[in-house]
C-alpha cells in the first residue's frame, strides 16, 4: 500500500480531532498548574470511569460515581495517589465483603481505568514543577501510536495478536523504532537526558514505547470481550477517552517504575 492510499483511507475527522486534541495538550501544559492539570485529568477521568463501566458490562450506579468523585478529589491533596486509590478499593472491598449489596465486578473500574489515571497524577506531582517527564511520556506513545499506524499500513502482514488482529508485527516494530529514536532526541531538548544519562534514557524510552503498545492492546482485549467497537464516541475518529489514554496509562506506570529506579542506575 502506498502512503498517498493509507492518508486517503484516514478519516478526516481523525486528523481534526488529533488537531484539537494537541492544541489543548499544549496549552494545558504551557500554563503548568497542578489546579488545572488535576481538573483536565479529572474530567477526563469521570468519562474515562463511565466508559470502564461500559467496558465490565456493569450498569452505572450513583454510588460508584461519587466514589470515583471522592477519590480524585482527595487526590489533589495526597503525596501519593495511587497508594490513596488502593485505600478507597479496600474500602471498597471491605464494604463488598461485609454487606454483599453489589457485585464484585464493580471493584473493576476501580482498578481501571481508576489507578491509572492516578499513576498519570502522580507522575506529575512527583515531577513538579518540571511539565517535561509528562510531554515526554506523551510524546513516545503518540510516536509509537502513530509509528505503528502508519508502519503496518505501509508494511504490515503479520499479526501483532489475536486479541487485535488489525495490528501487525512490522508496525509494532515501526512504532518502536521511531518512538525510541526520535523520544530519545526529545529527552534531549527537555533536559530530562542530562538527568538520566543516555543509556538509561533510551531505556526508559524502549520500555514506556512497549508498555504503551501493551496497553492498547489490553483496551482492544476489554473491547472485545464486551463486543465493543470503541470505548466511547466523544472524540470524533478516535473513540472515547480510554480509546486515546490506553498506551498512556500503561506507559505513566511504566515511567513512574523507572523514575524510581534512576537514583540506583546513576550509582551504578
Amino acid at each position: 500500500m502506498s502512503l498517498k492510499e493509507v492518508f486517503a483511507g484516514t478519516e478526516k475527522s481523525r486528523y481534526v480531532t488529533a488537531g484539537v486534541l494537541i492544541a489543548i495538550l499544549f496549552g494545558v501544559l504551557a500554563f503548568n498548574h497542578p489546579f488545572l492539570i488535576w481538573l483536565i485529568l479529572g474530567f477526563c477521568f469521570l468519562i474515562g470511569f463511565h466508559e470502564g463501566l461500559r467496558l465490565f458490562c456493569l450498569k452505572p450506579q450513583v454510588w460508584a460515581y461519587v466514589l470515583a468523585c471522592c477519590i480524585w478529589f482527595f487526590a489533589y491533596f495526597a503525596s501519593h495517589p495511587v497508594e490513596l486509590g488502593l485505600f478507597f478499593l479496600m474500602l471498597l472491598a471491605g464494604t463488598l465483603a461485609y454487606k454483599k449489596r453489589f457485585s464484585s465486578r464493580y471493584l473493576l473500574p476501580f482498578l481501571y481505568p481508576t489507578l491509572p489515571f492516578l499513576f498519570m497524577f502522580a507522575l506529575y506531582k512527583s515531577t513538579q514543577p518540571s511539565i517535561s517527564y509528562l510531554l515526554w511520556l506523551i510524546i513516545i506513545v503518540a510516536l509509537t501510536d502513530t509509528g505503528a499506524y502508519f508502519g503496518g499500513k505501509l508494511l504490515g502482514k503479520n499479526p501483532l495478536s489475536p486479541t487485535s488482529p488489525n495490528k501487525t508485527i512490522e508496525g509494532a516494530v515501526v512504532g518502536i523504532v521511531v518512538s525510541v529514536m526520535c523520544g530519545t532526541i526529545a529527552a534531549g531538548i527537555l533536559g530530562i537526558m542530562s538527568k538520566m544519562g543516555f543509556v538509561y534514557t533510551l531505556i526508559c524510552a524502549l520500555v514506556i514505547s512497549v508498555s504503551s503498545i501493551f496497553g492498547d492492546l489490553f483496551e482492544s482485549y476489554l473491547k472485545r470481550e464486551a463486543n465493543l467497537k470503541d470505548s466511547g464516541n466523544i472524540l470524533p475518529g478516535h473513540g472515547g477517552i480510554l480509546d486515546r489514554f490506553d498506551g498512556i496509562f500503561f506507559g505513566a506506570i511504566a515511567l513512574t517504575i523507572l523514575l524510581d529506579l534512576v537514583s540506583f542506575w546513576n550509582q551504578l
